[in-house]
């Protein structure tokens, strides 16, 4: 029993402050065994996100993000950018802390008028993540099958509750606004028959902050727009009876391209350092 408490304490800290990726690289896995309510944007945030001066002087916040001319498919997921797009394949790589690189990729599938699948593949495993389209915006939600295990261990992840959106709608996307979203996760992590618990807390503090250039392996952008975001995290589980709590924040940066999406994304935490997320390309899949 100590064995599976040791990792559960070990996995807790991995959590808060493990290498964090737009599409989070390891095995963080769960069953879809609860309807995501589709709610509207929360309310403003009253935290006033602090974030470093990385733009280009001159940006106003008043100024209305652009929008490009081009024909919108019906259904609530349209949104150009955070484009669902068939039989193309988006590939990013991954700077963590402490020197370590990799490559993972995106894709779409199961495209409806109110839903998709986003396909994450990594080297040695992938990821399905279930999304939802609402009136409001996008919102990620849970994983479709484990994929994180071995022979003696696993890790579950179950979405209990949702709250606001991921990415709020097209016509939303104007600098100066916010919107907050939470998640409520059970976390099951089994090691040799023997079984283990924590629930974890996540709030979402978001703005559209700047329009500004952005330089990336896969080219020069004009016109990204940045959002800054705070996640904070709150865990907590029983250990030998006895109640454990742990929190962390990460202060998280991404830029994304009308009919591209997100080009980059950078992750700090005080505790782990910085984690970089770059588009490398953007490619049509051969069928």
């Amino acid at each position: 029993m100590k064995k599976i408490f040791i990792i559960l304490l070990v996995f807790l800290v991995v959590l808060l402050i493990a290498c964090n990726t737009s599409k989070e690289k390891i095995g963080e896995s769960s069953k879809q065994n609860q309807e995501i309510q589709e709610s509207g944007v929360g309310e403003e945030s009253k935290e006033e996100i602090v974030t470093e001066s990385e733009g280009t002087e001159g940006n106003n916040l008043e100024e209305q993000i652009p929008k490009k001319e081009e024909t919108k498919p019906a259904g609530l997921c349209y949104n150009p950018y955070f484009p669902v797009k068939p039989n193309t394949i988006w590939t990013y790589k991954v700077h963590c802390p402490g020197g370590d690189v990799y490559e993972y990729t995106s894709s779409f599938t199961a495209i409806t008028e109110k839903s998709f699948v986003e396909k994450l593949k990594f080297s040695e495993f992938s990821i399905d993540v279930n999304w939802l389209c609402s009136n409001d915006g996008l919102i990620q939600g849970d994983y479709s099958e484990p994929v994180f295990g071995g022979e003696n261990e696993s890790v579950e992840i179950t979405l209990e509750s949702y709250e606001g959106v991921t990415l709020p709608s097209y016509d939303q996307w104007v600098v100066g606004y916010k919107w907050d979203a939470k998640r409520k996760e059970e976390i099951t992590i089994t090691v040799e028959s023997e079984e283990g618990t924590l629930d974890r807390d996540i709030i979402i503090a978001n703005e559209i902050v700047s329009i500004e250039p952005v330089t990336v392996p896969s080219g020069t952008y004009t016109d990204a727009i940045k959002i800054n975001s705070k996640q904070t995290i709150n865990a907590g589980t029983k250990i030998q009876n006895s109640p454990r709590s742990f929190s962390g924040v990460l202060d998280i940066s991404s830029w994304y391209v009308e009919g591209i999406g997100l080009v980059k994304k950078v992750t700090k935490s005080s505790e782990c350092g910085t984690t970089l997320v770059e588009l490398l390309s953007v490619e049509q899949e051969e069928i």
